[in-house]
């Protein structure tokens, strides 16, 4: 009976990050000013299910964030896919499995380059304009 409740703790608890998460894309989305700010909150929230220990709870809520992240904006979310949130579930995963920081920061660093450099392929140039304004 323990088994089962922790579990729909943790579904409750991803469910509830999901839909933060969605606020801040949509505000992201709809926002004239202050765009990354909403994609570090979103990322940020994403640490909610961490907090309880949970890093499948964490990777479902990424999951299904950006899912509904796509009602609002399709490109509009990629900053949050592939930067923002994929820090926050990487930072979960090294938290889980108790990797040391000299292997996870030099990969963390790596995927953060190759994620803004797609996000940058796919904006152009102008996205550091865009996201600062």
């Amino acid at each position: 009976m323990r088994d089962k409740r922790q579990l729909t703790f943790k579904v409750a608890i991803s469910g509830i990050t999901a839909a933060i998460v969605t606020v801040f894309l949509a505000g992201a989305t709809y926002s004239p000013v202050g765009k990354i700010s909403f994609y570090v909150l979103a990322g940020i929230s994403l640490l909610l299910p961490l907090t309880s220990g949970s890093l499948w709870a964490c990777v479902m809520a990424y999951i299904a964030g950006g899912a509904l992240g796509l009602i609002f904006s399709v490109i509009g979310v990629l900053p949050f896919i592939l930067i923002f949130g994929l820090q926050a579930v990487l930072f979960g995963a090294c938290l889980r499995f108790r990797i040391k920081p000299v292997v996870y920061l030099p990969v963390k660093a790596v995927v953060f380059v190759g994620a803004l450099y797609v996000v940058m392929q796919v904006y152009g140039l102008g996205i550091i304009e865009n996201l600062f304004s």
